[in-house]
């Protein structure tokens, strides 16, 4: 059997075992998806999965919802932020911190519950998430524990994944993350990044240094050092088709491996991350996120589309699919593996570092 062909064998069979740990009904209905079958079409399913009222209930209740958010993000976390930056900071630098993270605990927190209880978001865990929630397990560190979280990127939507890991682990109001700048221009959710020291990349080197630099300092000095999830996506953007054909071009350039599910990562973020964080930080969090349902972009692909190429278009559940309706019919299932890899034994050269990143993170877990 070929490289790819094992390769291809090792992704079918962790997509079966993520599936089979949902169990039951969600089990089977998994494993439908990931054929390509659609399930509202199997006897035995219920007849209203087309119903309008409801779709036009859910749709409205979904739009209720997402304006309260933003309502509710503008006036907590931009104008009572910015109240508690200009008056209680000066003050008490913990007492406005402890504000910041309650705030994202409780934002970020809720949404998730909208999200798995409305829009039937169903995730599938694997890997090391039980070990992190039981007490007595060498990898639970509890309250004291920080982590570096990384993920892959494959939809606008895998931010909701990170948030159900940090949601179970009790750690979701400690998430800061390394985006775009671009989103410190959007409206209310720019101001409200802002202020909980999201990092903000331009993809200048030099300016994304001093930004990282900047939130270390004030998570790591001052009366009292923060908890803090710093989480990121290395790859830099979502993946697709196209994007993916032009990582294995630039990996054939560099003889890197080619990553058939993955873009070749952006090193420098993650680095900068291990190197200042490495005494405060106990491990890495290396999450993996799959989708049961795809629609490939097949349209421009030619003979390579027939290849697994076909499998990076359209990825469900999207944003709207769990926040403005809500099927009688499915769940959506998202499987997420958790894998936990304690600081100590990540190599601190650059040389075997960027061999560990690209052979035991990226070929070992997602090829």
């Amino acid at each position: 059997m070929g490289e790819h062909e094992q390769a291809d064998d090792a992704s079918d069979r962790f997509a079966e075992d993520a599936c089979a740990a949902g169990g039951g009904r969600r089990a089977e209905e998994c494993n439908t998806e990931r054929r390509g079958e659609n399930p509202t079409t199997r006897p035995g399913w219920g007849k209203d999965g087309g119903n309008i009222v409801r779709d036009i209930v859910f749709f409205g209740l979904g739009v209720m919802y997402i304006s309260s958010v933003w309502i509710s993000t503008f006036f907590v976390g931009n104008i009572l932020a910015l109240v508690s930056y200009v008056f209680i900071r000066p003050l008490n630098q913990v007492w406005h911190e402890s504000f910041l993270d309650e705030m994202a605990r409780v934002g970020w927190g809720q949404i998730v519950d909208y999200i798995e209880h409305v829009g039937r978001l169903s995730p599938v865990f694997t890997g090391d998430l039980e070990a992190l929630s039981t007490p007595d397990h060498p990898l639970n560190t509890g309250s004291t524990g920080n982590k570096i979280v990384m993920s892959n990127h494959c939809t606008a939507g895998d931010p909701v994944a990170v948030f159900l890991v940090g949601h179970r682990l009790q750690r979701i109001g400690n998430m800061r993350f390394m985006v775009k700048k671009a989103l410190l221009f959007v409206p209310v959710l720019g101001v409200a990044a802002y202020f909980l020291d999201f990092i903000f990349l331009s993809r200048n080197w030099n300016k994304d240094e001093q930004a990282i630099r900047r939130v270390f300092r004030s998570m790591l000095e001052g009366t009292r050092k923060r908890l803090f999830w710093i989480c990121m996506f290395p790859e830099g953007t979502r993946i697709t088709s196209q994007k993916l054909r032009e990582s294995h071009e630039y990996a054939t350039r560099k003889n890197l491996p080619i990553l058939k599910h993955v873009l070749i990562p952006r090193v420098k973020g993650l680095h900068a991350c291990l190197i200042g964080l490495r005494n405060e930080a106990d491990a890495v969090l290396d999450l993996t996120v799959a989708y049961s349902v795809r629609k490939g972009e097949t349209s421009d692909l030619g003979a390579v589309g027939r290849g697994y190429l076909a499998n990076h278009g359209k990825i469900r559940p999207g944003l709207a699919d769990v926040m403005l309706h809500r099927s009688a019919v499915r769940t959506w299932p998202i499987h997420i593996h958790v894998r936990v890899i304690p600081v100590a034994e990540i190599p601190t050269d650059q040389v075997s570092w960027l061999v560990w990143l690209q052979i035991d993170i990226y070929v070992y877990i997602y090829i």
